[in-house]
């Protein structure tokens, strides 16, 4: 699992890097944590900053936020992002955005994806993940009850583009979008 995560977050710092003269990052948000792995490997393995690398991020689901903070010591708060009280600080702060296998959860996509843009600095980076409704030809993604929007590669392009970022990479043989 780790592992998994050390090289999409390889691809997320790199595309961070290319774009700001090979800067490392020195901040990650990302938005449906879960327990933090994704977090974890940043702050352990990727992130370096002059005080160390700057972590946090939100799951609705209060437990798996709270398996988060205890088995890692992770900066993770419960509640939805949408509900998430940003502080000052906070805005226009993150070199890395994420949200893997988020949007499709939300009630909010557009409103998150927004939010999230003003959450990150200047030639931050966005990394999301989700299914797309055409790579889905037998339904086996769609579940009602977990999943509230569904998207195609146009309807994705759009909402991302809508809410202020710039697409760099739409790998929708991965499902992946770095903006």
């Amino acid at each position: 699992l780790q592992d998994y995560y050390r090289y999409i977050l390889n691809e997320h710092t790199g595309w961070y890097n290319k774009l700001n003269g090979g800067r490392v990052p020195d901040s990650m948000f990302e938005v449906g944590s879960s327990v933090g792995w994704y977090m974890k490997v940043a702050r352990e393995d990727f992130l370096r900053g002059p005080n160390g690398p700057l972590v946090q991020g939100c799951d609705a689901n209060v437990y798996s936020a709270e398996a988060g903070q205890v088995a890692f010591g992770l900066d993770i708060r419960d509640g939805s992002f949408l509900g998430y009280k940003t502080t000052t600080a906070q805005m226009g702060r993150f070199a890395l955005a994420t949200m893997l296998d988020y949007i499709e959860h939300t009630y909010t996509p557009f409103q998150d994806l927004k939010k999230m843009r003003d959450m990150t600095a200047p030639h931050g980076v966005l990394l999301l993940k989700t299914f797309l409704e055409e790579l889905d030809p037998n339904g086996l993604f769609i579940q009602p009850v977990f999943h509230s929007h569904h998207f195609t590669a146009i309807t994705l392009r759009r909402a991302i583009e809508d809410a202020g970022w710039k697409i760099h990479v739409f790998d929708m043989e991965r499902d992946r979008v770095h903006g």
